[in-house]
């Protein structure tokens, strides 16, 4: 495996436009700051390691789509309702992903014959009824 080389740019401060001095309401009569995310200087230093492709990751046989608060599994998988669900029959292999095809979405809970979870109105996030059955 090769060693993959970090990159260092200098690029032009966001905050100050590259002028490395700040103007703003605190400044009067043509007074100026120091720009404190470029101390002055007017450019940030920027270090990365440039992408090469998609790296290989071991042990992965499937791939899905992301669903927030759901287990997901590499064959049939009895559910908390009792129903058995095959995820071989969702997803893609590993290798098809590599290989750029997209993997089959997951049922929507209500399909699996799951109640479908409820918006949390505090973190806007989704949450389930503790007295709902569960996918996972």
């Amino acid at each position: 495996m090769s060693e993959q080389l970090e990159v260092t740019v200098r690029t032009q401060c966001f905050k100050c436009g590259g002028s490395g001095l700040i103007v703003n309401w605190l400044c009067h009569n043509g007074a100026a700051t120091i720009c404190n995310d470029c101390n002055g200087n007017g450019y940030t230093t920027l270090e990365y390691i440039p992408f090469t492709g998609i790296k290989e990751t071991k042990g992965i046989k499937r791939v899905f789509y992301s669903n927030e608060f759901q287990h997901v599994y590499t064959g049939k998988h009895t559910l908390h309702n009792g129903k058995t669900l095959d995820f071989s029959q969702f997803g893609c292999t590993y290798e098809e992903w590599r290989n750029g095809i997209k993997p089959i979405p997951l049922p929507k809970r209500n399909q699996t014959g799951i109640n479908n979870p409820k918006p949390c109105p505090k973190r806007g996030t989704t949450v389930v009824d503790p007295k709902e059955e569960r996918l996972d």
